[in-house]
């Protein structure tokens, strides 16, 4: 019998079709050896025509790479520079393993006359000696040793302080710029460089099945030739971003593979909106648009640039992060009740780039949500194409209406609340993927990383790994043993996600703990269907409880119709029924630890983001009922009429409730933006900057180290 391999040639035994496995992976080895080999060359050879590297340690450019100097004065001849406390350093990122030649400019002016000052680079002392009061230029030979090969390179400044009252600070040394340049040859390039570009050529050099040897390795030097040039010309612009590469790069490799059975899912997709009635698909094209251009609207009209409440959690990490001793344990630390890392990261990454333009994070927030929307797009096409009875215009408009809600009014204007749209995305991408029950490892691997991301922007991503269990035990694995692994890799990961996640983890003084919701059940059983009513309830708090019992009761009913009277099949609705059950999971989590705050919490905007999926389902599991009924003979007129009713109700309710969230966006406008110039000045009094902290003198502390880190409000005020 004849095998098709993926090398494109047709063996007749298994014998030879191992024989032509083996060849091609030998070829794709060699591949991969020459590829590699040639980017570090090409970053090699850079390395040898490499300029020095000057940090002005009196600008802005400098100021990312500066640790334990003050803010900027200017000298005599203008010279700017900075003082420095007992050990200011300066990072370089990197220089390449050589000798190297130190060169500084700077003073150290003392009351009594010459001040003692040593120079280190990574923790070598190279220099030690008296240093003037007058700016000068001093040269140092900094050996090889002192280098490293691993990077970057850290000069120091050490002295024995003064203070010149009424001025408080501990002075040293006054620096106005500080310059490596190579002594040597040859040099050897630093791994912090060398790593993210062999990763990088490496994720190209994945895509081999797709391209000829020839053409793939050429393209696989893309990321080798852009680092070298910038070695050549401007070495100072290196820096941690590298990473960026090869996270590109393996994304890169990944659409690509899965490229091709994305279209051949869009032509049978586009034939079937093509075989719709016009009139009905363009209704629904319409209100869709129409959502999203409101949503737009009112983003641009009550946005206000400013940091707001737990934003200011971030300053002391900023300060951190500028002065270079940021660290892992910083950035996973608990905030409430969760421990927000991929949050963090992206909110200091938008910061080091924008200067805390706030702005930016609204879009980061809205690209999520279209992420997030596009995916459940997708999973409706999936399910119609395999064969359910669903009718895609019928339900397009009530899921533009919920994901792009005003409802959630509280996310979509503050940048902060980027962690629920990643969270909510990782979550809705994992299940959708793990839906397709295809038995594939990436779609298990790319899932399980889904919920370390869950788990670590919101605490409920714990829920995530629970509902996706049942998922991975009935993958379609061709073997009994590959499902074994993959459930035991499943199970593994959430155990090490959720084991260090409660290591020192600690109740916060607002949450009560389960026990006080047993004994309130009837208030905290309120509380959960009020949460759940957020993204339709337009009808306030009472109301709200009925209807998010309403929706409740509708999602056990119309699941359980569809499976015992429609008889479709449960893995066709598992996408559905779990991120229902996902924001009812949400829901009870809330309840156990915000029933003391009262109702009023559960119908905050910010939880819409969670509890719309709930009635996604709902409409979901209408349609799917009426596309039964409509199929059958002799169909019960009634019935589909309540039933398209209640998806009409459903919508409409969407709908107003998001109208509704125009008060909230004007409440958030005139909250904020008044306190705007106050926190330009640092003035104002306590009652007023409690808007946007509820600790003003803390607010104030913080305010001056954004002023001298030129961040948010201070960013346009550099002299």
């Amino acid at each position: 019998m004849s095998v098709r391999h993926d090398c494109g040639g047709r063996c007749l035994s298994d014998g030879e079709g191992a024989t032509c496995h083996g060849a091609r992976l030998r070829r794709c080895g060699g591949q991969a050896l020459l590829g590699l080999g040639l980017a570090l060359l090409l970053v090699g050879l850079a390395y040898q025509f490499m300029p020095s590297q000057r940090v002005s340690v009196g600008s802005r450019e400098g100021l990312p790479r500066l640790s334990g100097f003050y803010w900027l004065e200017t000298g005599p001849g203008n010279v700017p520079f900075r003082w420095c406390g007992p050990d200011g350093s300066v990072r370089f990122w990197g220089i390449g393993n050589s000798a190297l030649e130190l060169r500084l400019f700077y003073q150290a002016m003392r009351p009594s006359g010459l001040a003692t000052v040593a120079i280190a680079v990574n923790g070598h002392t190279i220099a030690s000696g008296a240093v003037g009061g007058a700016f000068e230029l001093h040269r140092y030979a900094v050996p090889r040793q002192a280098v490293g090969l691993v990077g970057p390179v850290r000069v120091s400044v050490i002295s024995e302080p003064f203070s010149a009252p009424p001025d408080t600070r501990a002075l040293g040394a006054g620096v106005s710029w500080v310059e490596l340049a190579p002594a040597g040859r040859p040099v050897v390039p630093p791994v912090c460089v060398v790593l993210p570009v062999l990763l990088s050529v490496a994720g190209l050099l994945a895509i081999a099945p797709l391209w000829p040897s020839s053409i793939l390795i050429t393209l696989a030097q893309v990321p080798a030739l852009l680092v070298a040039a910038i070695i050549v010309r401007e070495p100072g612009r290196l820096g941690p971003w590298l990473w960026a590469l090869p996270a590109t790069t393996w994304l890169l490799a990944l659409v690509l593979f899965q490229g091709r059975r994305a279209a051949d899912m869009a032509r049978p997709v586009a034939r079937l909106v093509l075989e719709s009635q016009p009139p009905i698909w363009g209704l629904a094209v319409m209100l869709t648009l129409a959502s999203l251009v409101f949503l737009i609207t009112a983003l641009v009209r009550f946005h206000v640039d400013v940091p707001f409440w737990d934003e200011w959690s971030l300053v002391p990490l900023l300060n951190k992060l500028y002065a270079g001793r940021l660290t892992f344990r910083d950035l996973i630390a608990q905030h409430n009740e969760h421990r927000p890392f991929f949050g963090r990261v992206i909110a200091l990454a938008l910061i080091r780039v924008t200067h805390w333009d706030t702005r930016y994070g609204v879009v980061l927030n809205l690209l999520i949500a279209l992420a997030t929307y596009v995916t459940l797009l997708l999973q409706l096409a999936r399910t119609r194409l395999q064969g359910a009875p669903l009718r895609l215009a019928w339900v397009l408009p009530g899921l533009a209406l919920l994901s792009f809600s005003l409802s959630q009014w509280e996310n979509w204007l503050w940048d902060w609340q980027v962690l629920f749209f990643l969270h909510v995305f990782a979550v809705v991408l994992g299940l959708i993927l793990l839906a397709g029950g295809e038995g594939s490892w990436w779609r298990v691997g790319a899932a399980c990383l889904l919920g370390v991301v869950a788990v670590y922007t919101v605490a409920s991503g714990m829920l995530y790994w629970l509902l996706g269990l049942p998922l991975v035990l009935t993958q379609r694995f061709p073997k009994r043993r590959e499902r074994l692994l993959a459930t035991g890799l499943w199970v593994l990961s959430a155990g090490l996600s959720i084991g260090y996640f409660l290591i020192g983890y600690h109740r916060t003084a607002g949450n009560p703990g389960p026990g006080y919701a047993l004994s309130h059940l009837g208030y905290y059983l309120r509380y959960v269907t009020l949460y759940l009513a957020t993204p339709v309830n337009a009808f306030g708090r009472s109301a709200g409880v009925a209807v998010g019992a309403i929706g409740l009761v509708l999602f056990c009913g119309l699941a359980a119709y569809l499976l015992l009277g429609a008889r479709l099949r449960l893995r066709l609705l598992a996408p559905y029924l779990l991120l229902g059950l996902y924001s009812l999971g949400c829901a009870a989590a809330a309840g156990t630890g915000r029933l003391a705050l009262g109702l009023v919490q559960a119908s905050a905007s910010r939880y819409a983001t969670f509890s719309y999926f709930l009635w996604l389902a709902d409409l979901v599991f209408l349609a799917l009922s009426l596309g039964h009924l409509y199929s059958r003979a002799s169909r019960p007129e009634a019935l589909a009429y309540v039933g398209a009713f209640l998806m009409v109700a459903i919508t409409t309710a969407a709908a107003v409730a998001s109208w509704r969230g125009l008060d909230g966006c004007h409440w958030w406008y005139d909250r904020l933006a008044p306190e705007r110039p106050a926190l330009v000045q640092l003035r104002g009094d306590d009652e007023s900057l409690a808007n946007l902290y509820p600790d003003a003198n803390l607010l104030r502390q913080r305010g001056l180290v954004l002023k001298e880190l030129r961040l948010s409000v201070f960013r346009d005020q550099w002299q």
